[in-house]
């Protein structure tokens, strides 16, 4: 019977292609396991197949704004859990009504995460994990991950963030028989609407007579934009910035202030001195009982 000789040189090369094959997933999954219409997850893929997906006492979750206005720029942010799990994943896209791909993925750490593209089948775009972004040897929930979504120019409805995430036991082997140490595969998703601007939002010009005349020029607005209001009686009067989602971003004006003609600037600064990133935001004012809001967009 011939003996098969395996020089070192060829014992490296196998060892090599080994252990790509096995550790590549800790790279970056591969396109299309988000569990979006039409994609498998890992855990049919044949990458983690030892559980069905969503069947253990973990979870993942997506945090992102309701709601957008054309053009936005959104932050998106994902987390992993599974008590006793060492090693995390996820990888993520976000498609319209018609489940065809919607905006563009904008990754913003560059050290954690990744995004890729499916150009021959769906024309899909991905946010995913790095090797890094695996964040080894961290015990019981993943530090989580974030990327930003830019919304179409021209709106396109709802829209659904599709997510999957990996709870691994941090063997670097795809564990598809031992199901009691294997990693756990969750899915979920969120949905995020396009929001109507009225034209009572928009630039056009409201009489003084007309509730507090709340205007803000320019608009849109880099980097900073003049917000005036006016007020029939004296009071108190709050003014503040909001994000879409309701958030309060920063306080302009908290104060008693005579009745007549008033302004101030906001400089896309947050309340701990942070920048406020691109977008859509609610200029919103208080007075005597009543409120009013328009739509002010920062554009950097």
């Amino acid at each position: 019977m011939p003996r098969l000789l395996l020089t070192l040189p060829v014992l490296a090369i196998l060892f090599l292609a080994v252990s790509t094959a096995l550790l590549a997933n800790s790279f970056g999954p591969i396109n299309g396991v988000t569990g979006a219409p039409g994609e498998l997850n890992c855990s049919l893929s044949g990458c983690h197949s030892a559980h069905p997906a969503n069947t253990g006492i973990g979870s993942v979750t997506v945090n992102a704004p309701g709601s957008y206005v054309p053009g936005d720029t959104l932050e998106i942010q994902v987390e992993v859990e599974h008590s006793g799990q060492i090693r995390w994943g996820f990888e993520s896209t976000v498609l319209d009504g018609a489940n065809l791909p919607s905006g563009s993925i904008l990754i913003t750490d560059t050290l954690r995460t990744q995004s890729s593209l499916d150009t021959v089948v769906t024309g899909r775009e991905y946010a995913k994990h790095t090797s890094i972004g695996t964040d080894s040897g961290t015990v019981n929930s993943s530090p989580g991950w974030s990327f930003s979504w830019i919304a179409p120019s021209a709106g396109g409805g709802l829209v659904t963030v599709y997510v999957a995430g990996n709870a691994a036991n941090g063997n670097g082997v795809n564990d598809t028989l031992d199901a009691g140490t294997a990693d756990w595969i969750y899915t979920t998703s969120t949905t995020i609407d396009e929001a109507f601007v009225s034209v009572a939002q928009s630039d056009v010009p409201i009489p003084a007579s007309e509730g507090f005349a709340l205007q803000a020029r320019p608009n849109p607005f880099n980097p900073v934009t003049r917000i005036t209001y006016h007020l029939n009686a004296p009071g108190e009067v709050n003014v503040s910035i909001h994000d879409l989602s309701g958030r309060l971003v920063q306080n302009l004006t908290s104060a008693y202030q005579t009745s007549g003609d008033h302004e101030v600037i906001w400089n896309g600064s947050g309340r701990q001195g942070t920048i406020a990133a691109s977008g859509s935001y609610l200029v919103s004012i208080k007075a005597a009982g009543e409120s009013e809001s328009r739509t002010i967009r920062l554009v950097r």
